[in-house]
């Protein structure tokens, strides 16, 4: 489950894109908040309603989640997702990364 906190880091105009590139129904209405309820809270109930239609997939979510949180907060720009590649990266054995570059 996504917590509010987590989707603060990342702005709002990406999830309105990211609906419409999914095709969201009504996500322009859906996306605002009501009256002294928090602005994040639409969001994080229109991804998982969403998830239950199968409008996109939860490896979708995923993909926009990873590039927003890391690419766009921390501009790492060679995270690698393949986990034995990152254990080659941080390896105590040089040989092991040059050969890999």
């Amino acid at each position: 489950m996504l917590s509010r906190n987590t989707l603060r880091n990342i702005y709002k105009k990406d999830f309105k894109t990211f609906f419409g590139h999914h095709k969201v129904k009504l996500r322009s209405k859906r996306i605002e908040s009501n009256p002294g309820e928090e602005r994040y809270t639409p969001i994080s109930r229109m991804i998982h309603e969403e998830l239950a239609t199968g409008t996109f997939s939860p490896e979708e979510v995923d993909e926009f989640l990873f590039t927003h949180l890391f690419y766009g907060i921390n501009n790492w720009h060679y995270i690698y997702h393949n986990g034995d590649v990152n254990k080659i990266l941080l390896s105590d054995d040089s040989e092991k990364i040059v050969n890999f570059f």
